[in-house]
């Protein structure tokens, strides 16, 4: 993805911009991914959910920084309001976000 090896920039662009509704109003989903900010940062974000399993994927573009859970548990999504864009409501979201992107942490690196 970010390579650009699955889709044109121009559709991913389109993919990660949020949806303005007919009624003027934005919304953070756009085409299959959420778009909203945490503190600033811009963050495009999806997350899946189903009986036994979930995951969560953020994406931090201005950064590089992408940040993917699966679980063999609905535990990891089905507590919190993820469908109405609410990431910073997820424990797990927040964990990253406060320690890899706003926090001075720094990212492990390759030995």
């Amino acid at each position: 993805m970010d390579r650009d090896a699955l889709l044109l920039p121009a559709t991913k662009a389109l993919a990660y911009a949020p949806v303005v509704t007919p009624g003027g109003q934005t919304s953070p989903y756009g085409l299959g991914w959420f778009s909203t900010t945490y503190k600033g940062v811009r963050i495009i974000w999806h997350y899946g959910l189903w009986v036994a399993n979930s995951s969560l994927i953020i994406k931090v573009p201005d950064r590089g920084l992408t940040f993917v859970v699966l679980a063999n548990t609905d535990a990891l999504s089905s507590p919190y309001p993820l469908a109405s864009g609410k990431l910073d409501r997820s424990p797990w979201a927040r964990l990253f976000l406060d320690t890899f992107v706003i926090g001075s942490l720094a990212l492990p690196t390759a030995q």
